[in-house]
């Protein structure tokens, strides 16, 4: 147990500390080219690009039919079982490739409808017809970007998708900007950029996988779509969850208020990146070991794993919940301050969310798509009632409270069935303790910061504070297993930092 478990925590790291690494360089590129196309093009012709992601983004989502994590599941599966997985690859490719050309066919033929009455800009047509190419090829990468999880290359993930397309989108409009072209341009210079990702995808994936069948085998495509199937509803539920706050508020506040809740929304979802970071390489590894019946080793992975990415969403959760106005202040202004209250409400559900780990993509490990698709069911019930319920009340505080209200259902429902029918849980001895150490260090960063007026240099000060109080009480009441040593050296190499010293010292502290 313990070589699988320390093998395992170790390339999840590893993965994890790739894209870290590429999601920083990448957020960096896109706040760059944002900020240029923004400027240079206007709210109008810049609304319109942004449109068309959304467009994308939808269009990528309904195509891969939700295959994504069923090839992830199944490549990890059979290499587990010590199979070849070629068939998934062809097969999967295959299949979104039919979607994908209906999809695009969809898109294009409904272009004028939806600049006209969607987006009230009968000029976005344009720009929806020089995104086909993207809108054709995205779905595709996200097909290869599931295979290569499934053989746990992170790096060319984090480099190719997480830091490359950011950055060929600015080289995009960096061009755009110096040749003046309008913005179809830019939309259609996205295609290009899609193109050369899927190409490079394609290359590593020949370089790493021996393909012996280009031809799709149809029992394995007729196997993904029965596994994948719940997988795509429940994202279309997740979509209809991330929206209806927005749009109820629209309907009974209208859009100014619309506009100030949705600077709190973006805000508090950062807190679910440590999750995405480990997410990689946990569902691929944790299906080879389900495929040697190693349930024990996925539930010791999945406790160490959980305590970790709350040690990592934790000071960002502080500096949300306890200056929740000195944090809207600082990114977009005086007038958003109302969000305050939202915001707090917000990266609380989203901490829970985190504290209670991986349990949707271990459900999808063992399997239980069906079990997903109807706790997402009630999730979106659930959202969509306390919305109608609280909003008309209440306002943006209702709007917080009925989608924290749903995501903490959601993850009561999937840890329930993680321990009822697997014993997992991430509440071990030493995350307890590590739990009860955050609140003391929490209550107390809160009551000084009541005491007075809160500045960035303030915020900083009390980060530090609740950093120093929150070390010292979990070194104090031994908060660390040995399976912590091996993240800690692990993220050190590949984050190039100086930590065998911290090692020592855990190791003395280990209970």
């Amino acid at each position: 147990m313990e070589n699988d478990v320390g093998v395992g925590l170790s390339r999840i790291a590893k993965g994890a500390a790739y894209l870290f690494t590429g999601t920083m360089a990448g957020k960096f590129f896109s706040f760059f080219s944002k900020v240029i196309l923004g400027r240079h093009y206007g709210p109008e012709q810049y609304g319109i690009y942004v449109m068309f992601l959304t467009i994308l983004s939808i269009s990528t989502m309904v195509a891969t039919l939700g295959m994504g994590e069923g090839v992830v599941r199944f490549i990890g599966y059979l290499k587990g079982k010590r199979k070849r997985y070629d068939h998934i690859i062809t097969s999967s490719l295959f299949a979104v490739s039919l979607t994908a050309i209906l999809v695009t066919a969809f898109v294009y033929i409904m272009k004028d409808a939806i600049a006209i009455h969607l987006l009230h800009k009968p000029d976005a047509s344009s720009a929806i017809l020089a995104g086909l190419l993207a809108i054709f090829i995205s779905p595709l990468i996200a097909i290869e970007v599931a295979v290569l999880r499934g053989i746990e290359r992170a790096k060319a993930v984090a480099l190719i998708s997480n830091a490359g397309i950011p950055a060929g989108i600015l080289i995009v409009a960096v061009l755009s900007v110096l040749l003046d072209l309008n913005i179809n341009a830019v939309v259609f210079g996205v295609g290009f950029v899609y193109l050369f990702v899927f190409l490079s995808y394609s290359m590593i994936i020949k370089k790493f996988v021996e393909i012996k069948r280009l031809a799709p085998d149809f029992k394995t495509v007729k196997m993904l779509i029965r596994f994948s199937a719940p997988l795509a509803v429940t994202s279309l539920i997740a979509l209809v969850m991330a929206w209806t706050d927005t749009v109820m508020l629209g309907y009974f506040y209208g859009s100014k208020v619309v506009g100030v809740y949705n600077v709190a929304v973006p805000i508090a979802k950062q807190l679910g990146m440590f999750l995405g970071f480990i997410s990689f390489i946990y569902g691929p590894f944790c299906s080879s070991l389900y495929a040697r019946n190693k349930i024990s080793e996925i539930g010791r992975i999945y406790q160490i794993l959980t305590k970790w990415v709350m040690f990592g969403a934790l000071p960002l959760f502080v500096i949300m919940f306890v200056f929740p106005k000195a944090v809207i202040n600082i990114l977009f202004g005086h007038d958003y301050l109302a969000a305050a209250p939202a915001l707090r409400i917000l990266s609380l559900a989203f901490l829970i969310n985190v504290m209670l780990g991986l349990n949707g993509y271990t459900l999808i490990v063992f399997g239980n798509t069906r079990f997903l698709f109807f706790a997402g069911l009630v999730g979106g019930t659930t959202n969509i009632l306390l919305n109608y319920i609280l909003i008309p009340r209440y306002g943006m505080v209702g709007a917080a409270a009925a989608s924290a209200t749903a995501i903490i259902i959601l993850n009561a429902l999937y840890s329930s069935k993680l321990y009822l029918s697997w014993r997992i849980h991430p509440f071990t001895a030493s995350y307890l303790k590590s739990i009860v150490a955050s609140l003391i260090s929490i209550s107390i960063v809160g009551f000084l910061s009541s005491m007075i007026r809160v500045t960035i240099f303030v915020a900083v000060l009390f980060l530090l504070v609740f950093g120093f109080v929150y070390a010292m009480l979990l070194v104090t009441i031994r908060a660390f297993d040995e399976e912590d040593i091996i993240m800690v050296r692990k993220l050190g190499q590949k984050l190039d930092l100086p930590v065998e010293k911290w090692i020592k010292i855990l190791k003395r502290m280990v209970r």
